[in-house]
């Protein structure tokens, strides 16, 4: 495949699809005009939900990955057109849909602009070195091999990566399929899955996660917006010097943001906290918005399916910090409703949860 459809895949899949179908979601979730980095950010939730949806019955029925393939692109049509069409109603309706308002540079002080820089310079250096140096990973054995062997011999959890053995699928493993999204990418782009994962998702991945803790900023100083930019600058600089160790964040954000439990802290979990803060702020005002508050439990209702498909660990982890927080922001707006309505958007994880013990 040539260079340019191989980038025109990967811009269609990772940035345009998901664009269209988070539209869903944000209409519920945000008053028009809608913000650009919230409908991207929504729609890889959705798009990695739909995923583990599809993927883990086609799993267990010994589907081929060409099976999955073609219902996760169907699927994904219907939800991006279904997008577009809620779009075209909007403007045909009169709605002023500004997806972004970019600020003004009269309005930001010198000091600002400079902090905004500094930040983008070390979010793209951050990206040309993941590019540039592939760091070699013991997982790469394990997961990138079953995301080869399913593009290769479409078979999908049921050879052994490190023999070569068919036998019994893999149950722990296959319900979190995160290597199956990396091999779905590497069959329509033709690239070996190795180069997807190392070299191409990062490119994506890393200002996905930057985009997460930017909406958590926007919430945290809403009333003093100066700060967001020295606060992007700090998580940008403790994700660089942070690798303390092999199993810190910060290590495995940069080294290997392609792999689900890398991907779960460093954007699932400053989903939810955004999610979090939303709760916290719009469930204590005296008059509270039926539609802001389903659309905060519907996102992450979603959200704990995109968990699911990423780690099985982490989905744990998620659910463990979402009911912490249910419950302080319980005590906090003093409404037991809140985390009562809260557990309902775990579900999909108790039920994820409950195969991963049971099979």
């Amino acid at each position: 495949m040539a260079i340019a459809q191989i980038v025109v895949c990967f811009i269609f899949w990772l940035v345009l699809a998901p664009f269209c179908v988070g539209i869903l979601p944000t209409f519920f979730l945000e008053k028009r005009p809608r913000h650009l980095g919230t409908t991207y950010m929504l729609g890889w939730v959705l798009t990695c939900a739909v995923f583990q949806l599809i993927a883990v019955p086609f799993i267990i029925k010994g589907y081929f990955l060409s099976d999955l393939v073609r219902s996760f692109m169907i699927c994904m049509g219907i939800l991006s057109i279904s997008g577009l069409i809620v779009q075209i109603v909007d403007i045909g309706n009169g709605v002023s849909d500004k997806w972004i308002e970019l600020p003004s540079l009269k309005k930001m002080s010198r000091a600002d602009i400079v902090t905004w820089i500094i930040f983008g310079v070390l979010m793209i250096f951050q990206m040309v070195m993941s590019y540039i140096y592939m760091t070699p990973d013991g997982d790469d054995a394990y997961y990138i091999t079953h995301a080869q062997i399913s593009t290769q011999l479409e078979t999908m959890y049921r050879m052994d990566a490190y023999t070569g053995i068919i036998g019994a699928p893999d149950y722990r493993h296959a319900l979190a399929p995160f290597p199956m999204f990396i091999a779905f990418l590497s069959k329509r782009s033709s690239l070996h899955a190795a180069i997807v994962a190392h070299s191409v998702l990062p490119l994506f991945l890393i200002p996905l996660s930057y985009l997460a803790y930017y909406k958590v900023g926007s919430l945290l100083f809403e009333d003093n917006r100066e700060k967001i930019g020295p606060f992007m600058v700090i998580i940008a600089a403790v994700s660089m010097f942070g690798g303390a160790s092999f199993y810190t964040k910060e290590t495995f954000f940069l080294t290997r943001i392609w792999q689900g439990k890398s991907l779960v802290i460093s954007f699932m979990i400053p989903v939810v906290t955004y999610l979090l803060l939303l709760l916290a702020k719009h469930s204590g005002k005296q008059y509270v918005s039926k539609r802001r508050i389903f659309g905060i439990y519907f996102v992450m209702f979603i959200a704990n399916i995109a968990c699911a498909l990423m780690s099985s660990l982490g989905l744990f982890l998620v659910l463990m910090y979402t009911f912490v927080m249910m419950v302080v922001i319980s005590i906090r707006n003093k409404k037991l409703w809140i985390v009562l309505t809260g557990l309902i958007t775990m579900i999909p994880g108790f039920i994820f949860m409950g195969l991963y013990v049971f099979m």
